[in-house]
């Protein structure tokens, strides 16, 4: 009986001992984000004219072959639902690509990702040429093969940044890397930009 009552009791320190490791290890959430369509938008300048436009149903970004404009898109995503305090761990972008045009059959288009901060409900030509907070790039570069795909983009530094500055919003701007012609067009209508964020 009294070896019986020893066992017992070794397995229930044993059990204790092991639960006790789980307990001091931080708890992982993941969040969904999708963007705020009525303040996304882009801003297209040429040699003569600057457009704004914001709430429609696609974003653009890269060089148009035809006007040979350049045009940067936008993004906005609130942070209400991370906390203040959180850790970053991951961070991604997802995007629909609708369509890309390009001058000849063929190409590619390096895109930047900036972390800017700017007033979301009403962008101003100065948001296009504004210095960004930090930035990475779209890794490899877009290609005709991701038409009508959902392209994820790691931006776990910009988010990791926006966290420590505790950003109201994760606010994106998206520039061709090369002046070489190519106009990308994002979906905001059927598959809204998403931001998925990992965080303990």
């Amino acid at each position: 009986m009294k070896k019986l009552v020893m066992a017992i009791l070794l397995l229930l320190l044993t059990i204790t001992a092991g639960c006790g490791d789980h307990r001091n290890e931080p708890q992982l959430f993941t969040t969904d984000i999708l963007s705020n369509q009525a303040f996304d938008g882009d801003i297209e300048v040429s040699s003569t004219t600057t457009s704004i436009t914001q709430g429609a149903d696609n974003v653009f970004v890269g060089i148009d072959p035809v006007a040979v404009s350049e045009t940067r898109g936008f993004l906005d995503f609130s942070l209400d639902t991370i906390p203040v305090n959180a850790v970053i761990q991951s961070a991604t972008l997802s995007i629909f690509i609708n369509n890309i045009t390009f001058l000849g059959p063929t190409g590619t288009i390096p895109v930047q990702i900036d972390l800017v901060n700017y007033d979301p409900q009403k962008l101003l030509e100065g948001n296009f040429f504004q210095p960004p907070i930090l930035s990475t790039s779209f890794q490899p570069p877009l290609n005709l093969n991701d038409i009508g795909k959902d392209v994820a983009i790691d931006i776990t530094p910009l988010m990791a940044e926006a966290q420590r500055q505790r950003l109201s919003a994760l606010q994106l701007r998206l520039r061709s890397l090369t002046k070489a012609a190519g106009l990308v067009e994002i979906d905001e209508k059927t598959v809204a930009p998403l931001l998925t964020v990992s965080y303990f």
